[in-house]
């Protein structure tokens, strides 16, 4: 009776829902209904396919030599039928526990996403968001960036296209106790927006955590408590949590992170993330069986058909936005991609010592999961690769023609999800810049670890020749190539990535050299200078010539000093902090955690090395216009006053002054 009286209570909410919403609360109609059936029904049978089995235990085995990982868990789901759900080595090494596909609970990482989504659109489905609102309603207290006038809704927040910054710096707390509040967190950290809305996908954290914090302010409670309550509970994933156990009879189950090397495993801490809905979450392989089979049953309409449609109500599978008709696109958290001919809605996530990858292929009533707890996308990727290769068949394929020219497409190109207005501007252009080559007819690219080579089908799409994947051209205003969309892997999925082109000294390979010589260079002149001035008061000493003091000697020692300084400080700011901030951000921890009173102090040395440059050029021209010193003097000095405004002008062109993080 109690499920009875759920399935009415549901059925009733869901009705008056969509009509008070409309088209946009479809999917989330569905999804109550989903919900409420799968709850109430007996949990699915497990007999296993023998077959597949095997074919894991290999594919597992040459995934882990090729990637060390302490432990792995699986689950394989086709329709209502579980194909395989096995643990593989240690969920913990350091005391014995092994992989357990029922019990362990596996951090999820960015794979919860597709838990906020969910969420979402179950408060749509009962009326309380709409899709199309702007999130500044929505979240009043949430200052959202004005700079462009289109406003930023629920939908795009959803679809990744809401045009929003990066922001790692202060992402995480470094302790549970020192963990924000969700929407003091994000009044306080919402990125600038860079881009309009609906333009661009440029995958956010922020932006996915804020349509969560909508939910929670529309419900009335905690996301964490409201995810538990309308989806876990109803699913019966009775192991799946945010944050840390509800029970301490679940704390032994929850997996440690561990980096692992040639020397063994070292346990990594819990990256604490403030905006916890998008990817502080733990649960067992078989949990998320469920949740494969509930995505699977409301996915199975046509994704191409109009939402208003019967057959158009998938949940968040339906394609919501793409750059280019021919190129996969995102529906709502799900990233879209083809593998062997068969649509696939994907999600990936990884932290320290965490990788996770979830696939679903609707046509083929197929959904995996893969999650380990060690920080290998690679893994993940390739027993997800295996499990596919095993479960779909090979597709034909033709490699594509050439029809032209790729020179004009050539160039430094830099992903749309990095920041404009802070101090991670500069490290993000050796995470997120790209360089297309033309060789012939091929446009070569390096995305990741992979080299990719496409040829051109028509003047804006281009085809992998391998593999026949799209590559899309968008062009600006003036008719110049403007933009780049292509597939960027991750970890077994594809993101729909966006790249910006750039001039080519905003390109990692030139400013890498240009910041080394900024650096070295004032060492070089200072040390020739030095070296030069003690030989020529040797020559002079033992030739018994005496110099004289001119009347500038004070203001010549003043600006060999200030130049001294100025060098000796930027050499400091650029190892201290710039170095040191591109190699903490690019592995997710060190400045992620926050910017440390010495990361300050030493920001705060940018304002000075860039003023230092008005003195330094003021004195080297009127060293030439008093004759201070001699030629080679002036000359060296000269060279010294070019590099401190090559200096400065690095500081306020890359943020660091005014310093904004």
């Amino acid at each position: 009776m109690r499920n009875v009286r759920r399935s009415g209570r549901v059925a009733a909410v869901a009705g008056g829902a969509a009509t008070a919403t409309g088209d946009a609360a479809r999917a989330g109609v569905a999804l109550l209904i989903v919900l409420t059936l799968l709850g109430s029904r007996a949990r699915p049978a497990r007999a296993q396919d023998s077959t597949l089995a095997a074919a894991l235990d290999s594919v597992v085995a040459a995934a882990t030599a090729a990637h060390r990982v302490p432990g792995a868990v699986v689950a394989v789901v086709r329709g209502n039928r579980i194909l395989a759900l096995r643990g593989f080595g240690m969920a913990d090494p350091d005391s014995g526990t092994v992989a357990d596909p029922e019990r362990s609970a596996y951090r999820l990482a960015s794979v919860a996403k597709l838990f906020v989504a969910n969420v979402v659109l179950q408060q749509v489905a009962r009326g309380r968001l709409r899709l199309e609102q702007p999130i500044a309603e929505l979240t009043p207290d949430v200052r959202i960036d004005t700079r462009f006038a289109e406003p930023v809704t629920l939908r795009h927040l959803l679809t990744h296209s809401g045009g929003f910054d990066e922001r790692m710096i202060g992402y995480a707390a470094p302790t549970r106790a020192a963990m924000r509040p969700l929407g003091e967190y994000l009044a306080d950290r919402m990125p600038a927006r860079g881009w309009p809305p609906g333009t661009l996908i440029g995958y956010s954290n922020h932006g996915m955590a804020l349509a969560a914090y909508a939910a929670e302010r529309a419900a009335g409670e905690p996301f964490a408590r409201l995810a538990a309550r309308d989806l876990f509970e109803p699913l019966g994933m009775a192991r799946t949590y945010y944050i840390e156990p509800p029970a301490d009879s679940l704390r032994a189950d929850q997996v440690p992170g561990f980096r692992c090397g040639g020397d063994g495993c070292s346990r990594v801490p819990v990256t604490w993330s403030h905006a916890y809905p998008v990817g502080l979450a733990y649960s067992t392989a078989a949990d998320m069986a469920r949740f494969l089979q509930a995505q699977l049953l409301v996915g199975r309409g046509n994704p191409a058909a109009p939402l208003e449609s019967a057959e158009g109500e998938a949940l968040a599978q339906r394609r919501q936005f793409t750059h280019h008709p021919a190129l996969p696109g995102i529906g709502f958290a799900y990233f879209e991609q083809e593998y062997r001919g068969v649509r696939l809605l994907t999600h990936a996530g990884g932290v320290p010592g965490a990788a996770t990858v979830l696939a679903l292929a609707p046509d083929a009533d197929l959904g995996v999961f893969v999650a380990t707890n060690a920080g290998e996308p690679g893994f993940v990727k390739l027993v997800l690769n295996g499990v596919l290769d095993r479960l779909l068949p090979a597709a034909p394929f033709t490699p594509p023609v050439a029809s032209g020219s790729v020179e004009e497409y050539a160039g430094f190109y830099r992903l749309a999800r990095f920041s404009h207005f802070t101090v991670e501007r500069f490290p993000a252009v050796f995470a997120f810049t790209i360089q297309a080559v033309a060789r012939g007819d091929t446009l070569v690219i390096r995305l990741g670890s992979e080299r990719r080579t496409f040829v051109r089908v028509d003047s804006l799409l281009l085809r992998e020749t391998s593999t026949g994947a799209p590559l899309a051209i968008r062009r600006g205003p003036g008719g110049n190539v403007s933009h780049l969309f292509t597939g960027l892997p991750s970890g077994g999925a594809e993101l729909p990535g966006a790249f910006e082109r750039v001039p080519w000294y905003e390109g990692a390979y030139f400013l890498n050299e240009y910041v080394s010589a900024l650096l070295g260079l004032p060492l070089l002149v200072l040390g020739a200078w030095g070296l030069f001035a003690a030989v020529r008061v040797w020559w002079r000493r033992r030739r018994g010539l005496v110099g004289s003091v001119g009347p500038f000697r004070r203001a010549q020692l003043a600006a060999v000093l200030v130049a001294v300084a100025a060098a000796a400080a930027f050499l400091v700011f650029g190892f201290g902090l710039v170095a040191a901030a591109t190699r903490d951000l690019g592995r997710g921890q060190g400045i992620a955690y926050g910017m440390t009173g010495q990361s300050l102090l030493l920001l705060r040395l940018a304002w000075p090395v860039a003023v230092a440059a008005v003195p330094i050029g003021w004195w080297a021209v009127t060293a030439w216009r008093r004759r201070w010193w001699g030629v080679v003097d002036r000359v060296a000095y000269s060279l010294l006053a070019v590099l401190a405004i090559g200096q400065a002008h690095f500081l306020v062109w890359w943020g660091y002054v005014p310093g904004r993080w």
